[in-house]
C-alpha cells in the first residue's frame, strides 16, 4: 500500500471511516465514492496545508489578460481616432482641452469605458500577480493525495483528480517558506528517515495501515530549539576565544571566521533572504568588534 505524508498540526477527533460504526474498511474499499467523497478528500487535504494546492491555469490567466489588454488597446486606437478627428481644421472648432464642457459626448462615453475596461484588467493583473510567484508544489505531496486516491478507489470522480498531473501548474494555496535544515529534514521524512511521526487513528479518511503523518509543531519546536542553542554558542564562543588570543591579526581572524560561520548557519537554519542574513550578520560582527575594542 501507498504511504501518505503530511505534516500534520492538528488532530481532529473524528472516525476514521465513517459517522456509521457500521461502515468498515471493506465497505469504503467497494464504494468509496459514496463513504469517501469529496467529504473525506477534503479533511484530508485540510488536515496539512503541503495539501492544499490547486492549479493557477497559468496558460488561460495569460490568455485571458493578452485578450483583455487587446481589448482596451483597440479602444485607445478609437479615442486617437477620435481626438485626431476632432482637430482637423475641418472639423467644428470643439474645445479638446476640457473635461467639464466636453462637447463629443461620444468621446467622454469612450474614456469612462475604457476606464471600467482598466479598472477589471488592473484589477485582473493584480489578483493574478499574488499566485504567479508561489512556488511550485512538491512531488512528494503530490503522490500523497494520489495514494488517498488509491487508498479510497473511485472516491473522487478520476477526471475531477486529473489535476493532480498538472505539474508544475500546481501552487500552494497557503504556502510556508522552509529553510534549507527544514527542507532537508522534511527529504529525510519522506525516505522514512523522520523522527516526529505516527499512525493516525482518528481522522476521517486516512487508511492508518498506510499513512503516516509528520508531527509538524515537534518538529518546528525542536529546530527552533536547536537553533537557539547554536545561536548562543556563537555569540559565547567568540567572546572568550578572543580573550585568550594575542594580536590583532589572530583576533581578526577569529572574527572574520565566526562572521562567515554565523553566515553560513544563519543561511541553512532559517529562511531569511539573502540581504537580511546579511544585515544580521554585520550586527552579529559589529558585536564582535566592540568586544574587541573593550578588550584592547
Amino acid at each position: 500500500m501507498p504511504r501518505s505524508l503530511a505534516n500534520q498540526t492538528t488532530k481532529p477527533v473524528l472516525p476514521v471511516y465513517s459517522n456509521d460504526p457500521e461502515v468498515k474498511r471493506s465497505d469504503v474499499l467497494d464504494k468509496a465514492w459514496k463513504y469517501a467523497g469529496y467529504k473525506n478528500y477534503s479533511r484530508f487535504v485540510g488536515a496539512c496545508r503541503s495539501f492544499f494546492f490547486t492549479r493557477q491555469f497559468r496558460t488561460l490567466n495569460i490568455r485571458i489578460i493578452l485578450a483583455m489588454q487587446d481589448g482596451i488597446a483597440e479602444m485607445e486606437d478609437d479615442l486617437n481616432a477620435l481626438d485626431n478627428a476632432l482637430s482637423y481644421k475641418a472639423a467644428l472648432d470643439i474645445h479638446n482641452g476640457t473635461f467639464r464642457e466636453e462637447s463629443s459626448e461620444e468621446r467622454l462615453s469612450l474614456i469612462w469605458k475604457i476606464k471600467s475596461r482598466l479598472e477589471d484588467y488592473n484589477q485582473y493583473i493584480h489578483n493574478y500577480a499574488q499566485i504567479g510567484t508561489r512556488a511550485g508544489v512538491a512531488t512528494k505531496d503530490i503522490r500523497s493525495l494520489d495514494a488517498w486516491a488509491i487508498d479510497n478507489p473511485n472516491g473522487i470522480l478520476a477526471e475531477e483528480l486529473h489535476y493532480l498531473k498538472s505539474g508544475d501548474d500546481l501552487i500552494y494555496v497557503l504556502p510556508k517558506e522552509k529553510s534549507p535544515l527544514r527542507r532537508i529534514y522534511n527529504k529525510a521524512e519522506s525516505l522514512g528517515l523522520g523522527w516526529f511521526r505516527r499512525h493516525p487513528t482518528d481522522i476521517l479518511g486516512y487508511d492508518p495501515e498506510s499513512t503516516s503523518l509528520q508531527e509538524d509543531e515537534r518538529a518546528e519546536t525542536v529546530i527552533s530549539r536547536v537553533v537557539l542553542v547554536i545561536g548562543l554558542v556563537m555569540l559565547i564562543d567568540p567572546l572568550w576565544i578572543l580573550e585568550y588570543v594575542q594580536g590583532s591579526a589572530q583576533s581578526l581572524a577569529v572574527i572574520t571566521g565566526f562572521i562567515i560561520l554565523f553566515l553560513g548557519l544563519l543561511t541553512f537554519t532559517t529562511a531569511a533572504k539573502p540581504f537580511e542574513s546579511l544585515a544580521a550578520a554585520a550586527a552579529y560582527s559589529a558585536v564582535l568588534m566592540v568586544f574587541l575594542q573593550l578588550k584592547s
